[in-house]
């Protein structure tokens, strides 16, 4: 793959996995999108600069600025090695912006290549109590932060199916979310209880995702994982699934 072609496939990419879980507001200026979502953290309250336009920089990253100021936030931007344009990371780290939070792994797999697996779950057309309860235990999200979670699942454009998985008593143990979109499958919300982790749950979850996504055309599937979680990376890895890019984020002082 040439630098030009894997540019084009990490834009796409940014742009399907945008979409598939989208913010509760988006505002296009040029090609860039300028995401909110109250409540959630990063991705969704962030500015995705991922295509060419006739405007200038200096003016869409004032538009920007004001644009969070007005929900009360500092302006975030999610930074891809195709982020546009060249500079803009240079650009923003000149205006006092920081890196922060962890980079996060683009990984993507060919799904006949996923390796199968067998376990104990259930696909669901909609999350249910027991799935929002153990994805919102395990992330640890409470109040506001649970409220925005359902609204934004409830909101997915895509065909979209929630994978809960038990442990060996029946009890709800790992969580994961596949969104047909764009061609392509977008796995989400992939989370192991604590206490359970280690014993292949999250392996299957991910492996009926993608079967499930085979069964509706799609050839292709991608997910997002810390950078720093190498357990998880790993899992990724037997199942077929290899690094594309890593993207990260640069906030506003």
């Amino acid at each position: 793959m040439s630098t030009a072609q894997k540019l084009a496939r990490i834009r796409e990419i940014e742009e399907v996995a945008a979409d598939a879980v989208p913010a509760a507001v988006v505002e296009r200026l040029g090609g860039w999108r300028l995401r909110f979502n109250h409540g959630v953290k990063r991705r969704p309250n962030s500015v995705l600069a991922n295509a060419e336009d006739h405007l200038g920089v200096e003016t869409k990253l004032a538009y920007a600025e004001a644009f969070y100021a007005s929900h009360g936030l500092r302006a975030r931007f999610q930074l891809s090695p195709a982020s546009v344009p060249e500079d803009l990371d240079a650009r923003l780290a000149a205006r006092g912006y920081a890196r922060v939070a962890e980079s996060v792994c683009v990984q993507v797999a060919l799904l006949k290549d996923v390796l199968p697996t067998a376990s104990d779950l259930t696909l669901l057309t909609k999350p249910t109590e027991a799935w929002l309860n153990l994805y919102c235990e395990v992330e640890g999200l409470t109040g506001i932060q649970a409220v925005a979670l359902r609204d934004m699942l409830g909101k997915l454009p895509g065909e979209a199916v929630f994978a809960l998985a038990g442990d060996r008593e029946g009890r709800p143990a790992a969580t994961g979310v596949g969104v047909s979109h764009g061609g392509l499958l977008g796995l989400f919300n992939i989370a192991t209880h604590p206490a359970v982790r280690r014993q292949g749950l999250g392996s299957a979850v991910v492996a009926s995702l993608c079967r499930w996504g085979q069964k509706r055309g799609r050839s292709q599937a991608y997910l997002q994982v810390s950078a720093g979680n190498t357990g998880a990376q790993r899992v990724y890895a037997r199942l077929g699934f290899g690094t594309l890019y890593h993207y990260g984020y640069r906030e506003q002082p």
